[in-house]
């Protein structure tokens, strides 16, 4: 969240509710930014990469447990 606002239920909110990476104070530093966009763009990246192994590891359990009724019923 980048915003000029300086209402802190706003602030509070957004922590609240998990969507705020890190907050930053004003004036900010350019180099602070950048590696925090850094660091939010890493956790974006693990992010998709763990949804994508959740969605492979559903996939091998129901062709495992295929296999497992398929070896039961013969």
């Amino acid at each position: 969240m980048l915003t000029g606002c300086s209402e802190l239920n706003v602030v509070v909110d957004g922590i609240n509710r998990g969507q705020i990476f890190k907050y930053l104070y004003k004036p900010m530093n350019v180099d602070l930014v950048r590696k925090t966009v850094q660091e939010a763009y890493q956790k974006f990246l693990e992010g998709k990469k763990n949804q994508m192994d959740v969605v492979e590891l559903i996939e091998t359990n129901e062709k495992l447990e295929f296999m497992l009724r398929q070896k039961l019923i013969s």
